[in-house]
């Protein structure tokens, strides 16, 4: 299957957004561009903590364990949440009254794979998506602009059967689309899944 995006743009004053939806497997890709599905109303809660890595990015350690609907803020005003059944939602800072979901649990997003999802402006890029798997994924990372930034992992408790994910970057890594390569790991090292986007054409 070759993959596809789609992309919603919009120019308000300085900001210029856009989103979009790929997936792929390890040897292979497949596409889920469905946005379906909303959250309830929950309390806004604050970014994890983090340290400073190398690259000047924040790292995260492991994922971090959340309630169906609790608001995730990702930075510079965007916002997401993960329900229980199996939606990813993000709302950005300029399009605040539209909840852009992805459903993860359903046939158009197999098992053992990664997606990634894009919302940009003039200040930078918020990277995110979802894995699904058996197993929650302990680290992710987006290669972009020849950076790899290190994700935020997002779970619900229990054994759900996916995560999310989310890393923010300031402007100039590849707005809009520009991830190359998109990868999950285990605990131990193991690649999970990975989603490799350096053949598009931009």
């Amino acid at each position: 299957m070759i993959p596809s995006t789609s992309f919603t743009r919009r120019t308000a004053g300085r900001a210029l957004v856009a989103a979009a939806v790929v997936a792929a497997t390890m040897t292979g890709a497949g596409v889920a561009t469905a946005a379906d599905g909303a959250g309830p109303a929950a309390r806004a809660v604050a970014a994890p903590s983090a340290e400073r890595a190398g690259h000047g990015f924040v790292r995260t350690d492991s994922a971090r364990t959340v309630l169906p609907g609790e608001r995730i803020d990702t930075g510079r005003g965007n916002t997401m949440w993960l329900t229980a059944d199996g939606q990813h939602v993000v709302v950005t800072r300029d399009m605040p009254d539209q909840e852009q979901a992805k459903r993860v649990l359903d046939d158009n997003f197999p098992v053992g794979t990664v997606n990634l999802r894009t919302f940009g402006d003039t200040d930078g890029t918020l990277f995110t998506g979802a894995y699904r798997g058996p197993d929650t994924p302990a680290r992710v990372t987006v290669e972009a602009d020849g950076k790899t930034l290190e994700a935020q992992v997002v779970t619900l408790p229990g054994r759900p059967g996916w995560a999310a994910y989310h890393v923010d970057s300031p402007a100039g890594t590849g707005f809009p689309g520009g991830a190359e390569l998109v990868t999950a790991y285990a605990a131990d090292g193991t690649v999970l899944a990975q989603l490799d986007l350096s053949g598009w054409s931009r």
